[in-house]
């Protein structure tokens, strides 16, 4: 099938009305909704406003802010062990290979948008090449593409068995081979687990509509050299149709209250007087924004009667079934712009979220191992050492109340060495450096401070796990969040 371009034509027609859906979602998170192509108008004829309030962009937003803040971490296993107990032989640090391969192709970058990809459309395809730079050295070239240009067949496993690739460039931009265009060209790739072809079409010598063979070779990844980013078994998104539908709902009611707020600005002005007297006095009515009337008229206007208590009920309500749908917290909600909210109210706010995002985080793991993998394929040819026995760690950033933290860890005080308290604060990156500057500055050589830790903690012994233990479970709460714990008990490994 590789070197028929007729039938891979066909396979990719097969895909038309997914890469259709894809680009809708898009234009979901984009901020064009359905409601700005409506054209709707009230009975006076007056055009309906179609306002635009971005959940979709929020909500995915959100998840990819609070799972990248912590870049994604590939880091050796404890023990030297691969994945089925054995010890790695080489010699050589692959992870400095990695980190080389993630440097030039700017993987934290990548990660981020395919992340936003697999939210947004339900997956991001990552694609990976051998590559040449200008001095002819080889290279590990990894790029992020959009899924609208994929048509990909997976095996009975699930895994990606074959790939198409469709690219359409316009005149003004680089063409395969460098050049500028003047004409509109299409650039056809297929990809199996063993060698890949390239058709162009159109172009300055494809007036006759035909694909043209430009290239093909067999390649090494033993698999379409692609990654498949995805958050769900089925390839979902959180952008799903109930989202969507939430979210015109909620576009619409909010849109038609606008409407009846400037309904109001300009209702009509109703004078009862001579209408010969205020047609010739129309314009100094409207200047000097008063009018004179006779004993006997009367000044009103004409207004559409408005109650705003259901139009405020339908989009508070539209409000809740969007961020339980997306499974977000409404920041409107929260008190805490000043950092009043505590950490246990923060962590029940995201609790949803974070539930949510757990079950993504086995995904996102599996497609950074499929990257090594293909990662692997190469460096074979390269030379270079495969990564084995390692582990992939993705966070939930949660905000904090910072405040909370420090006043918790100051209530540590003379319970635990001024060098623990530093080491739970989440703010500081270095708690030996700054140990030694509080030092410098009290004037306290390292062994005097040692001296009087020592001399502290024989004399709170007694009554350290009592105070500790009277603790509350919002001090706790505040270390979990920062993860300062865990940075504790791996320095003291």
């Amino acid at each position: 099938m590789i070197d028929d371009v007729r039938r891979i034509e066909e396979l990719w027609e097969l895909g038309a009305s997914a890469r259709m859906d894809a680009e809708r979602r898009e234009r979901y998170y984009a901020g064009r909704h359905a409601i700005l192509d409506r054209e709707a108008t009230w009975a006076d004829g007056t055009a309906k406003a179609n306002i635009v309030t971005n959940w979709a962009k929020y909500a995915v937003d959100l998840y990819k802010g609070a799972m990248t803040t912590a870049p994604f971490q590939v880091s050796a296993r404890e023990g030297g062990e691969d994945a089925d107990g054995a010890a790695s032989e080489s010699t050589v640090d692959p992870f400095s290979y990695y980190s080389d391969v993630a440097d030039q192709n700017a993987l934290h970058a990548i990660d981020v948008e395919m992340l936003r990809q697999a939210l947004t459309i339900g997956y991001g395809v990552e694609m990976h090449e051998y590559r040449e730079d200008k001095d002819g050295k080889p290279y590990h070239r990894i790029t992020a593409s959009h899924p609208r240009e994929w048509q990909i067949v997976y095996d009975w496993e699930g895994e990606p068995a074959f790939a198409v690739r469709r690219v359409a460039l316009g005149p003004g931009q680089l063409g395969p081979d460098g050049e500028i265009l003047m004409d509109d060209l299409e650039i056809l790739t297929a990809w199996d687990k063993a060698e890949w072809r390239q058709w162009t079409r159109g172009g300055a010598t494809g007036a006759d509509g035909a694909w043209t063979l430009r290239d093909g070779r067999p390649h090494y990844f033993g698999r379409p050299p692609i990654v498949v980013w995805t958050i769900d078994e089925m390839r979902e998104p959180i952008l799903t149709d109930d989202l969507i539908g939430q979210i015109d709902e909620y576009n619409e009611i909010d849109s038609c209250a606008g409407d009846n707020i400037r309904d109001i600005v300009d209702a009509i002005l109703t004078v009862k007087a001579d209408p010969s007297w205020l047609a010739s006095n129309a314009e100094t009515i409207r200047n000097m924004r008063m009018v004179a009337i006779e004993e006997s008229g009367d000044v009103g206007y004409v207004v559409r009667p408005s109650n705003t208590e259901p139009v405020k009920t339908r989009l508070d309500r539209s409000r809740k079934q969007i961020c339980m749908i997306a499974g977000v917290p409404d920041i409107t909600d929260m008190e805490g712009a000043t950092g009043s909210t505590s950490g246990i109210a923060l962590r029940l706010r995201f609790m949803s979220m974070q539930h949510r995002a757990s079950g993504m985080m086995h995904h996102l793991r599996d497609a950074v191992r499929q990257r090594i993998d293909l990662i692997n394929a190469l460096a074979l040819k390269l030379r270079k050492p495969a990564i084995t026995a390692y582990d992939v760690g993705i966070q939930f950033v949660l905000p904090h109340n910072r405040t909370e933290e420090w006043t918790a860890i100051g209530a540590l005080k003379d319970i635990v060495s001024h060098r623990t308290q530093l080491k739970l604060l989440s703010d500081i990156e270095d708690p030996e450096s700054e140990l030694s500057a509080v030092m410098n500055e009290a004037g306290l050589t390292p062994e005097a401070a040692e001296a009087a830790t020592a001399r502290v903690a024989a004399l709170m012994t007694p009554f350290a796990e009592e105070a500790l233990n009277a603790l509350s479970v919002a001090v706790i709460d505040a270390l979990k969040q920062s993860g300062a714990l865990a940075r504790v008990a791996s320095d003291d490994a």
